[in-house]
C-alpha cells in the first residue's frame, strides 16, 4: 500500500516537472506557467513556515531570490529614468521586459522551490530528481517522435499551439515544415537549451543496463535535433564534461566505449532526420556550414553564424550607458538593430553594474553547491551548467522562465541542501 502511494506521488512529481518545464499551451492566450507558479505559491504558503525557511536557507534559493530582488530594484530605477527622461524606445518594449524579468523569472524560482520541496517530501536525492527531469524530458521526446512520424498529429499540435499562444511563427509554413515537432509553450532556443541540459545531466545518473545511458541520451536529444540545434550543442558539452569525469577515474577503455556509443547515436539521429525530416536536416546543415564557410555556393549568407557574428548583433551602447545601461534591450526594440546575443542585451538593459548584480550571485549559487560526498559528480554537473550558460548567452537571453532555468535552479538547490546536511 505504501509502495503504491509512493509510486503515485512520484508520478505526480513527474507531471509537475513536465508542466514546469514545457508549460504546454492548453489555455488560450495565457501562459500556463503563471497558473503553475500561483498554485505552487499557494502550496508553499500553506506549509509550516519553519520548514520553508529551512529549505530556503539550505537550498540557497532564499539568498538567490534576494540577490535577484536587488537587481530588479536597480533595473526598475533605470527603466523609470529612461521612460521619464530619455524615452528612447516604445513603452510596449518595457512591458515585455517587465513580464520576462519581473514575472517569469521569479516564477522560475517559485517552481524550482516547489519541486525541491516535493522532492524532499519523498526523500529524493539529487540523482533521483535528475531522473524525474529525465522522465519528463523523455515524455517530450515521445511527443516529438509522434509528431515526426505522423504529420497529421503534428498539424493538430501546431494548430493548438498557434491558437493558444498566438505565435506567428506557428503560422509560417516554411518554419512549421522544419521545426515544431513537439508540444510546449515555446520550442525555440530556450527549449533546446533545456533539453540539452537534461540530456547532458542524464549521463551522470546510474542505469541498471549500461546501454540505457546511450538510449536515454539520444532520445533526449531528438527534440533538440528537430526543433532547436542549440540543444544539440549543449548536449555535446554535457558529453564532453562527462567524458572528462570518466577520464578522472582513469577509465580510458570505458571512455572509448562511450565515444563509439555517441557516434552511433549521431548516426541514428541523422538517419532518422534523413528519412522523416529532410527539410529540417537541410536547414541544420546550412546552419553548420555557416560556421565553416562565409557563404554558400551561390554567394548567399543566410545561416545562424552569418547573423550571430554580424556587427549588428554585437553593437554595444554608448559609453555613457556602460555602467547603468539603458533599461531596454536590442531584442525587437524599434529604432535599434536587433540582436539575440544575451551578453549584449544584458549590457544594454542594465550595464556592467547590472551584469555584476545578476551574474555574480547566480554563479556563486552554482559554485557553492559543489560537494565532496558524491564522487565529484556535483563538481562536473555544475561545470557543465556553467559552460552551457556561458555558451548560451552568446545565442540568447537566459534571464527568463525556461526549461533550462527551472532545471538548473532545482538541481543546484538540491546539491546545496545535500552539502548543508553533510556539511562538506
Amino acid at each position: 500500500m505504501l509502495l503504491q502511494k509512493r509510486k503515485k506521488s512520484l508520478l505526480r512529481l513527474v507531471i509537475i516537472v513536465f508542466l514546469c518545464l514545457f508549460a504546454p499551451p492548453i489555455i488560450p492566450k495565457i501562459n500556463l506557467i503563471l497558473f503553475i507558479a500561483v498554485y505552487a505559491s499557494v502550496q508553499i504558503y500553506t506549509r509550516r513556515r519553519s520548514d520553508i525557511k529551512k529549505i530556503l536557507e539550505y537550498s540557497k534559493l532564499g539568498s538567490l531570490s534576494r540577490a535577484f530582488a536587488v537587481y530588479l530594484l536597480f533595473l526598475s530605477m533605470i527603466i523609470c529614468f529612461n521612460i521619464l527622461i530619455e524615452n528612447t524606445v516604445d513603452p510596449n518594449h518595457y512591458f515585455r521586459l517587465v513580464y520576462s524579468l519581473f514575472i517569469l523569472l521569479p516564477a522560475s524560482i517559485v517552481c524550482a522551490l516547489y519541486i525541491v520541496i516535493k522532492s524532499k517530501d519523498l526523500n529524493l536525492q539529487t540523482e533521483d530528481l535528475i531522473k524525474i527531469f529525465v522522465i519528463a524530458g523523455l515524455c517530450q521526446s515521445v511527443i516529438s517522435v509522434i509528431a515526426l512520424l505522423f504529420p497529421a498529429i503534428k498539424s493538430q499540435l501546431v494548430e493548438i499551439m498557434f491558437q493558444n499562444t498566438g505565435d506567428q511563427l506557428l503560422n509560417t509554413p516554411w518554419i512549421v515544415e522544419r521545426r515544431f515537432f513537439g508540444f510546449a509553450n515555446s520550442m525555440l532556443d530556450l527549449y533546446g537549451f533545456g533539453m540539452g541540459l537534461i540530456a547532458g545531466a542524464s549521463l551522470f545518473i546510474k542505469y541498471k543496463q549500461k546501454y540505457m545511458k546511450y538510449i536515454v541520451f539520444g532520445s533526449l536529444l531528438i527534440p533538440a535535433f528537430l526543433n532547436a540545434r542549440t540543444g544539440v550543442l549543449i548536449g555535446a558539452i554535457g558529453m564532453i564534461v562527462y567524458l572528462a569525469y570518466e577520464l578522472s577515474t582513469i577509465n580510458t577503455i570505458k571512455v572509448l566505449g562511450y565515444l563509439l556509443g555517441y557516434f552511433l547515436i549521431i548516426v541514428f539521429l541523422l538517419a532518422l532526420m534523413t528519412k522523416f525530416a529532410p527539410d529540417t536536416l537541410a536547414w541544420s546543415k546550412n546552419d553548420i556550414n555557416s560556421f565553416i564557410f562565409k557563404s554558400d555556393s551561390f554567394g548567399n549568407r543566410s545561416g545562424t553564424a552569418n547573423n550571430l557574428f554580424s556587427s549588428n548583433f554585437w553593437t554595444l551602447p554608448e559609453y555613457k550607458y556602460f555602467f547603468q545601461g539603458t533599461g531596454h534591450t536590442l531584442y525587437s526594440a524599434k529604432g535599434f538593430s536587433h540582436s539575440d546575443v544575451g551578453f549584449v542585451n544584458d549590457v544594454w538593459r542594465s550595464g556592467f553594474i547590472g551584469i555584476f548584480l545578476l551574474y555574480v550571485p547566480f554563479f556563486i549559487f552554482l559554485k557553492n553547491s559543489i560537494t565532496r560526498v558524491d564522487k565529484n559528480i556535483s563538481k562536473y554537473i555544475i561545470t557543465f551548467f556553467t559552460i552551457s550558460i556561458l555558451t548560451f548567452l552568446i545565442k540568447g537571453n537566459l534571464w527568463v522562465y525556461s526549461p533550462g532555468m527551472v532545471f538548473i535552479l532545482s538541481v543546484t538547490a538540491m546539491f546545496n541542501i545535500e552539502k548543508r546536511i553533510h556539511k562538506c
